[in-house]
């Protein structure tokens, strides 16, 4: 029992001390001539030069004794070498069939199964030709035969790389299409007005001064393109089309009690935003996107109000005559340019085989120009701002 316990404490150790090497390998010598230990020492030495490992001799007779016990026969076959390997934490089992031809000439039949591919991936054939007590010929033998065992598994190990290094290059490019929903709340319109009569253009309207304040929900569309520079870090550039509906709030601020006004509308707002995009994890992906964008955003036609004119006003901009009540739209499919800042956070997963991203996004957008009312021809002098928070899936659809 307790050599049981002992010898399973060293495989584990030895598992272990294999498991840090680069390249495991378990090498199983079949002859009917007894192969002095220099042939073994040679294969060893040609393996360590290549950055590989040779699995403990001990460990691999004493795990070929518990096979041998468990079948009931010995452990010949590749299926049962592949075993004991795989127990021994070998990723790979170089089998070496040694026939003698003549007194002083034998053959070395060498086969390479690979564990991970599950076959005999290299095969070669060699003949020693002195004598098997020339111990360091011998060794320089074994030496050799890794050599030229490996030459053209270094070489094809290479030219993988080269095609998967080439694969990731044509993958680089990537198209996706987004839908996301969220509020959009801001200041929209600071505004200026002038009167109704056109004969007096310096006599002011009761709205002389009204700020603006828009609230509202909306759904946004994209489609966007990325270029990746290497896992981590790409280039991207969105086109979304935001629609939104809600109210916009005018309040009145030159006069003694401050009226609001509320219009119900309806914006549209089309953006192009570039930046980059950083992403973090091998299984769990997440990411970080930040960019800059600009675009446009249209007011539809707002539901009218009624204004009051004011004939005169005494110095301190106060309404001391009233005129007559109108009723009129605010404004009608008025247009703003825009500057936008674009931040996300997301994470990245696959479903049924296909890739998507959960996020996050904000955008904070700042209007550019002044419009005009269909009340009068002068300009609304406009300093608008929005925020619109989102939250949405992209499908990554197409990669190249």
């Amino acid at each position: 029992m307790n050599l049981n316990k002992i010898f399973l404490f060293a495989i584990f150790l030895l598992i272990s001390i294999n498991l840090l090497a680069d390249y495991p390998i378990m090498l199983k010598v079949q002859s009917k001539v007894s192969i002095p230990d220099d042939f073994r020492d040679g294969i060893e030495e040609g393996l360590t030069i290549r950055g590989y490992s040779l699995v403990d001799e001990k460990a691999q007779q004493e795990a070929l004794k518990s096979q041998k016990e468990q079948r009931e026969s010995e452990c010949y076959d590749d299926a049962c070498l592949v075993d004991t390997g795989k127990m021994l934490a070998a990723r790979a089992l170089i089998i070496v069939e040694v026939k003698k031809k003549e007194e002083k000439s034998f053959k070395f039949k060498i086969r390479f199964v690979d564990f991970e591919k599950g076959t005999t991936t290299k095969t070669k054939v060699k003949y020693y030709k002195e004598s098997l007590s020339n111990y360091e010929s011998l060794s320089l033998f074994g030496k050799k035969v890794i050599s030229d065992l490996f030459i053209d598994h270094v070489k094809e190990n290479k030219e993988s790389s080269k095609r998967k290094i080439k694969k990731k290059e044509l993958k680089k490019w990537g198209f996706n299409f987004a839908v996301s929903g969220g509020d959009i709340t801001g200041d929209i319109l600071l505004i200026e007005g002038y009167s109704l009569d056109k004969n007096n253009i310096d006599s002011k309207m009761d709205f002389h001064y009204f700020e603006g304040e828009i609230s509202g929900k909306g759904m946004n569309v994209s489609l966007g393109s990325t270029y990746k520079f290497n896992n981590w870090f790409n280039i991207f550039v969105d086109f979304s089309l935001f629609k939104e509906k809600g109210d916009t709030i005018f309040i009145r601020e030159n006069e003694k009690d401050r009226d609001e006004h509320m219009y119900k509308i309806k914006t549209s707002t089309f953006k192009i935003d570039l930046g980059v995009q950083f992403t973090f994890g091998d299984t769990f992906k997440y990411y970080f996107k930040i960019g800059l964008g600009t675009g446009n955003t249209s007011l539809g036609t707002s539901n009218p109000i009624r204004f009051l004119i004011c004939k005169e006003r005494n110095a301190d901009g106060y309404c001391t005559e009233k005129g007559e009540e109108i009723e009129e739209v605010m404004y009608s499919n008025d247009s703003f340019s825009l500057f936008s800042l674009l931040v996300e956070l997301g994470f990245n997963f696959n479903l049924f085989r296909e890739n998507f991203d959960l996020f996050l996004s904000l955008n904070g957008m700042i209007y550019l120009d002044s419009a005009n009312s269909t009340m009068y021809n002068d300009p609304i002098n406009s300093s608008n701002s929005a925020t619109m928070g989102m939250v949405g899936l992209r499908y990554n659809f197409l990669n190249f």
